[in-house]
């Protein structure tokens, strides 16, 4: 019998990491039948008063439970010697195993392996000498099992900062394989921290977090990347982040997936900071490396501190029982992580403070050869309560911006803005990494000298400094391209025109391909589509620019527009979605957009006969559902002529929308779109020559030609060129942008050639392929007004067809 006591006085570390319980017990002689010490080898005479040896049956009846009793004991003492009970000297200490916790990840198994075996070398009184203690240091250093779930490792060759590449494209995250232990790096415990760094991104909790990557973070990474110039930058993500601030830097950082952590050591963690805090421990136990968080920014190298294992900043100046963990330098395997480690098997949420806290204390304290403590204002926030304006960073290798600093009044509108008109002494040191250019201004210019000036000097203004114009001189038979050379050197040396380029393309190519040509030259990424008569008012990119830092999310900004010229009226814009792109119209041609967009959209397109590229590239930006904002003030100038392309073309513009409708099929309902095929059918001759002329134009993309065919098809079926007709919708149809509707009329126009009865079959099929064409009443009452409206005989009922 072991009593529930036993169980009580068990080292507590054991019983806590769940490792074993060790309880005292007797031990039960081989054999014998009968226990040793504690109780008698053999049986007690028992008499009755007034009894001897067979005396009245009174003392068979306790004898027989004597005898009884001793069996039962010898049983139980064979089952217990050879199924739980190891045989051990008399008075030894007998472990009884329990469950061990599962391990949340491969390194939390791996310590908890090797505090099991410390714990049975301690009990057999083999105590764990120093120097054996440092070789379980380095043996687990040296491992090559990967610490995380799933991973991206670091390549065996040597990394340069200008070759780095993504490890997997960011749609990808969540569909990482699992990578097999050899193929990570070995860790290399020389005691030099190496010049990788840690970044721990997308945390999420139960309170809202969220993956957005801000400006803050942005900072955080290119100050990094700029400064300390490592050989590769990791960047651990629970939730795979998104923003525009993101797609600056992460080619250049090597993305590492991490199954979210629920648990270590069976405790559970529900809150995001404490998470990132265990990330970047396992990350600096197999790596090494400086970690950063996420809104800490380097000013300097951190060379000078690279020669210590373990590198943490005190909290503030004189304190020296706290330290700031936002940034922590650490040789690979280094022993104080693995002690820091350790502590967390005794977490709890509800603790975090001892655990964050006063337990690093405690560990510098007792072990001050495995750690350094730098000064407050080498490693932190020189002052918590906030810094002056005229604080002095230069003897500082870092700052850590953290909300309690982002609510002081002056950094309550922290963002690109502030870096640029704060007088904060910290603003300056931040202007570097900005991105410069941010925004590429692209002005094609076509006999336009006289005004290209006015569009130039409106970008010159702008508040915001990091702008670049390119000017595309669209093989201008007045010389726009030296015009501009000769006004720009003009100005003097106090203009600065070294942000604007002129190019030119080799051949007249049309607005949409000069436009296309000078975004292939620009550095930005951010564009803007500025026309040679246009301007923009100074206060247009500062005001984009702050937007843009409040909410990363965006791809669009644009703002309401004002007429100057020949008319002063105002363009209210309002929003910007797919409805109101439909029906109202596009947005001002000088709107911003993300480069990437340009790209993902195939840019301008030529194939309209009329222009409205803009109209056509908004639509396309419609269909992907970009996030847009719009600014609250007039910002963007359009000048108004009575004698102008825009004006030239205003009687074609009824039949060019229906061609916009029929570019983007999926925007339209199916009603919507039989009507416009049927304007496009009514096209004026001018339109018909000007879309056949650019039919055999070779420089135009076989997309935009098969458009250019599609509506040249519908123009001959009205006029009953049934052949040309046929060829062209056949020829269309490769084009599966333009959906169902080159089918249909391929199969109107052989319904004509060779009679209904030869298309019955192939216009059932097409019907039952695509309901929603069939449930309109302009299809179903097709023979009676389509047929009518062309001028063709009436044919036989819809089911014939």
């Amino acid at each position: 019998h072991v009593p529930p006591t036993c169980f009580a006085c068990c080292p507590c570390r054991f019983r806590r990491r769940g490792c074993c319980v060790e309880v005292a017990v007797p031990r039960i002689a081989p054999g014998s039948g009968v226990l040793r010490g504690s109780v008698a080898t053999t049986a007690p005479r028992f008499m009755v008063a007034g009894t001897e040896h067979g005396g009245r049956p009174t003392y068979r009846i306790v004898r027989v439970c004597i005898l009884v009793a001793v069996c039962a004991l010898f049983v139980c003492g064979i089952f217990f010697q050879r199924n739980l009970w190891a045989a051990t000297p008399h008075g030894d200490a007998v472990a009884v195993p329990l469950v061990p916790p599962k391990a949340e990840t491969p390194l939390q198994a791996q310590r908890q392996e090797a505090l099991d075996e410390e714990a049975a070398e301690a009990e057999e009184g083999e105590t764990l000498q120093g120097q054996s203690q440092v070789s379980f240091w380095e043996q687990s250093a040296t491992s090559e099992d990967s610490l995380y779930g799933v991973a991206r490792p670091l390549p065996t060759a040597d990394l340069s900062s200008a070759n780095l590449k993504p490890v997997a494209s960011c749609g990808a995250l969540n569909a990482l394989p699992l990578r097999e232990p050899q193929e990570f790096q070995t860790i290399d415990n020389s005691g030099r921290v190496p010049n990788i760094v840690h970044f721990v991104f997308g945390s999420s909790d139960s309170r809202g977090g969220s993956a957005e990557f801000t400006f803050l973070n942005y900072l955080a990474v290119i100050s990094a990347l700029t400064v300390q110039r490592p050989t590769a930058v990791m960047a651990h993500c629970l939730l795979e982040p998104v923003g525009f601030f993101w797609d600056l830097v992460k080619t250049r950082m090597t993305v590492v997936q991490r199954r979210d952590l629920h648990s270590i050591f069976s405790n559970e963690i529900s809150v995001a900071a404490h998470k990132v805090q265990i990330i970047a421990l396992e990350a600096l136990i197999q790596h090494g490396g400086i970690y950063l968080g996420s809104d800490v920014v380097t000013l300097r190298p951190y060379d000078a501190l690279m020669d210590h294992d373990v590198v943490m900043g005190r909290g503030g100046a004189g304190n020296t029982t706290s330290f700031s963990t936002s940034i922590i330098l650490a040789s690979p395997g280094a022993r104080f992580l693995w002690l820091w480690y350790d502590g967390f098997m005794e977490y709890s949420s509800a603790t975090w403070q001892k655990q964050s806290a006063t337990l690093l204390a405690q560990l510098a304290k007792s072990n001050p050869h495995l750690f350094f403590a730098a000064d407050p204002h080498l490693l932190s926030w020189p002052h918590h309560g906030g810094a002056a304006d005229t604080t002095d960073f230069s003897g500082s290798y870092a700052v850590h911006i953290s909300r309690r600093h982002l609510g002081h009044k002056e950094f309550s509108s922290f963002g690109m803005t502030w870096v640029f008109r704060c007088k904060h002494a910290l603003a300056s040191r931040l202007k570097a990494f900005v991105p410069d250019p941010l925004i590429s201004v692209v002005v094609p210019c076509y006999n336009q000298p006289e005004v290209i000036h006015e569009s130039i000097t409106s970008v010159s203004e702008q508040i915001f400094p990091n702008w670049e114009v390119i000017v595309v001189d669209d093989h201008s038979p007045d010389d726009c391209m030296g015009v501009t050379k000769r006004w720009l050197s003009s100005r003097g040396p106090k203009n600065d025109t070294s942000r604007i380029r002129i190019l030119q393309t080799p051949e007249n190519r049309g607005l949409a391909k000069a436009r296309n040509f000078g975004i292939e030259h620009a550095r930005g990424h951010w564009i803007c589509a500025l026309d040679a008569d246009d301007t923009i008012k100074k206060e247009y990119f500062l005001g984009a620019v702050e937007a843009m830092s409040q909410d990363p999310m965006l791809q669009i900004i644009t703002s309401s527009q004002e007429f100057f010229g020949e008319s002063n009226w105002q363009w209210e814009i309002r929003e910007f979605s797919i409805r109101v792109a439909q029906n109202s119209g596009p947005l001002p041609v000088m709107s911003l957009y993300l480069r990437s967009l340009w790209e993902q959209v195939g840019g301008y397109s030529s194939a309209l006969p009329w222009g409205n590229e803009d109209y056509d590239f908004w639509l396309k930006l419609a269909g992907l559902g970009v996030r847009a904002h719009i600014l609250p003030s007039k910002l963007v100038r359009y000048r108004y002529k009575q004698q102008s392309m825009m004006r030239d073309s205003v009687k074609f513009v009824g039949e060019e929308r229906a061609m916009l409708h029929t570019r983007h099929p999926h925007l339209y309902a199916e009603v919507e779109l039989l009507v416009a095929a049927s304007k496009v059918m009514d096209m004026c001759d001018e339109t018909r020559n000007r879309l056949q002329s650019m039919e055999i134009n070779k420089a135009l993309l076989e997309e935009e030609t098969l458009y250019i065919s599609f509506w040249l098809a519908l123009s001959d079926l009205r006029r009953r060129a049934l052949v040309s007709a046929a060829l062209r919708f056949r020829a269309s149809m490769q084009l599966t942008a333009l959906g169902w509707l080159p089918r249909l009329f391929f199969l109107v126009t052989m319904c004509e050639m060779k009679g209904p009865e030869a298309t019955a079959s192939s216009m059932s099929h097409f019907v039952s392929q695509y309901p929603d064409v069939n449930r309109t009443s302009n299809f179903q009452s097709y023979d009676t007004n389509c047929r009518r409206a062309m001028y063709l005989p009436k044919g036989p009922p819809r089911h014939d067809l």
